[in-house]
């Protein structure tokens, strides 16, 4: 005999588990841009971000450390150039960024538009490096930068740079005060290595590098190319001579130092929010420091001054011997 009542009771379960199972699906399905911002925490996730390519170096060791440190955090970066870099930011392609500079007018209205508030942050300082196989003399006034880089009547007729690193040569521009306008006497190179053999059949060019790539680049880091210092000072007569190190760049003596900033458009703590804390973090700044940058705020290091050497523990065992003797 059928039990109507078990049929009742058992087609009611079923009809629970299929309201729930479609409730499920269809709010992913209706809200799947929602579901996915909200899976990453500030340490844990899977979220694309992009960064300068002339960066690439400093991002890398960065990852490294924070995806070893918090192991249910992923971050895929995308390196472009600069102006790859705000087309994809105004195409929300990703949330957090890293670039050579603050977000511009157009950028800003954008994420105003979209009523998202950007955090932007300088994590750290480099600056850009005048390199040559010249055997002139490699030391400049501020005033001959100027006109070596304005124009082609300088100590040198040529500057080259890496096609790719469109940020450096923004940077240049917006130094100069030149309105994007583009020297004659500036030209584009595919690689490093092209430039450089460039350098070595032309001694009169130079050619304007970031100057992360001094000692972690191999094709500089193991030839003799020369580095350009500037005088601090609009003459020869003063012998303090500045170079694209950290120390010239925190006293603000060498004149080419840009900054580095994070920008991260989550509306919330994710993922992104937490690799932009990270980097201005005590450990990320010592990471900024160690590739030869300047940190935005310097690591602490604490040192204590004792009026006397403490005693090893093989020492103090045998001086507590002593006493009980």
């Amino acid at each position: 005999m059928i039990n109507m009542k078990s049929i009742r009771k058992l087609f009611r379960w079923k009809m629970l588990v299929f309201l729930g199972l479609l409730y499920v699906q269809l709010g992913c399905k209706s809200d799947g841009n929602k579901h996915t911002v909200q899976s990453d925490t500030p340490v844990r996730g899977n979220i694309k971000i992009a960064a300068d390519v002339s960066l690439k170096e400093l991002v890398e060791n960065l990852l490294f450390v924070f995806e070893n440190t918090y192991l249910d955090a992923s971050l895929e970066c995308i390196y472009l150039s600069e102006n790859k870099l705000s087309q994809q930011l105004m195409q929300d392609s990703f949330r957090m960024m890293i670039i050579h500079r603050p977000l511009n007018d157009q950028e800003l209205n954008y994420f105003r538009q979209a009523n998202v508030r950007p955090i932007q942050e300088l994590i750290a300082s480099d600056a850009l490096a005048i390199i040559t196989y010249s055997q002139q003399d490699t030391l400049l006034t501020k005033n001959q930068l100027i006109t070596t880089l304005s124009t082609d009547t300088g100590v040198f007729r040529q500057f080259v740079f890496e096609k790719k690193n469109t940020s450096t040569l923004t940077t240049i521009l917006a130094m100069m005060n030149l309105n994007n306008q583009i020297p004659n006497h500036f030209y584009g190179m595919d690689s490093i290595a092209i430039i450089i053999d460039y350098l070595y059949k032309n001694k009169q060019a130079a050619a304007l590098i970031p100057a992360i790539l001094l000692e972690n680049e191999p094709f500089i880091s193991n030839t003799e190319i020369k580095v350009i210092g500037i005088y601090s000072h609009t003459n020869r007569n003063q012998d303090i001579v500045s170079y694209p190190f950290q120390a010239y760049m925190s006293d603000s003596s060498y004149p080419l130092v840009r900054g580095i900033y994070t920008v991260t458009a989550e509306g919330r703590s994710g993922l992104g929010t937490g690799f932009a804390s990270f980097i201005a973090s005590d450990v990320g700044q010592r990471i900024v420091l160690r590739l030869g940058l300047l940190p935005a705020t310097m690591p602490q290091r604490t040192v204590e001054i004792r009026n006397s050497i403490p005693l090893t523990p093989l020492e103090l065992e045998n001086k507590n011997k002593k006493k009980s003797q």
